[in-house]
């Protein structure tokens, strides 16, 4: 059971007279227990929105600027506005911001990376310049990471070789066993609205990830999870797609699943519209749909 923050606690935390001295009370005096939960209080969602962790991967490394204190290490480098307080050893001193950040590594379930972020550089990047990093110590901290991929618009190539360098990179680091891993691939609005091949985009996409998300499940014993996201709409679990485009389940994903998630979504995406317009981008998703349908029965009956 977690113990209460009794009174003497908070005296003791009181009689602190600056925001260092009272990180050195709050580790010297509080047990593991509170000090954790002071860290998800701490490290809630309004300061992850702001942290913009990916943009910061590309700071120097190591520290470049570095000044000792106490024993300890301590950089001098300019913040970033975004990083917050509590994760700042000029501030609060070292051990406190590292029990903080190695908190974060091994508790939160939220860290995502774009396409053009690889997975190498984010697990063994310091992020902070505390010398912690999520594959510190030999194995990876994190429990969830999610891996996004944008399948692009109409006129456009998708590129998913980032996304397969990230998978295999996978494979180059010590994961803990309850590790799992999400894919997203995305389709902005513009896409939808355009009628573009978003089909074949997501049977490439899936196409080119089905070694690794196997590799991954059937020889490390991770969940993977796959979905398809649309604005202002829930995703679309496709991990039962990864399989050959020409595959009967596709038909049958493109008349049932699919359909629903696009209409849905064009719905709402389109409420502004007049109803003449809208009309009109619902017949140009028929007829693409019909026409993916046909395609798919050509390919589908070639094979057979």
């Amino acid at each position: 059971m977690t113990p209460l923050m009794d009174s003497t606690h908070l005296l003791v935390l009181s009689s602190a007279a600056s925001p260092t001295e009272l990180a050195r009370l709050v580790q010297a005096k509080l047990p593991r227990e509170l000090r954790d939960l002071v860290y998800s209080f701490l490290w809630d969602d309004k300061v992850m929105e702001k942290l913009d962790y990916q943009s910061h991967l590309s700071r120097p490394q190591p520290c470049p600027s570095k000044h000792c204190i106490n024993n300890n290490v301590i950089c001098l480098c300019t913040q970033p506005n975004t990083f917050p307080v509590f994760a700042r050893p000029i501030f609060v001193g070292y051990p406190f911001a590292y029990e903080a950040i190695a908190w974060l590594y091994d508790n939160y379930n939220g860290f995502t990376l774009d396409g053009s972020v690889g997975v190498e550089r984010f697990m063994e990047g310091d992020l902070f310049h505390v010398r912690l990093t999520p594959a510190s110590l030999g194995l990876v901290r994190l429990r969830r990471l999610t891996l996004r991929a944008d399948l692009g618009v109409e006129g456009d190539v998708p590129k998913f070789r980032p996304l397969q360098q990230n998978l295999a990179q996978l494979h180059n680091f010590k994961l803990r066993h309850d590790f799992a891993l999400k894919l997203t691939f995305y389709v902005r609005p513009v896409a939808v609205r355009s009628g573009s091949c978003m089909i074949f985009s997501l049977a490439n996409a899936l196409e080119t990830v089905e070694p690794a998300v196997s590799t991954l499940e059937n020889d490390h014993g991770f969940k993977v999870n796959v979905y398809h996201a649309m604005p202002y709409h829930s995703a679309l679990d496709v991990k039962h797609m990864l399989v050959p485009l020409n595959h009967g389940k596709w038909k049958k994903f493109m008349d049932n699943e699919l359909e629903r998630h696009i209409r849905r979504f064009m719905s709402q995406s389109l409420r502004g519209m007049p109803n003449t317009q809208r009309h009109i981008e619902f017949e140009r998703l028929g007829f693409f749909i019909g026409v993916m349908r046909r395609r798919l029965q050509e390919e589908h009956a070639r094979e057979h």
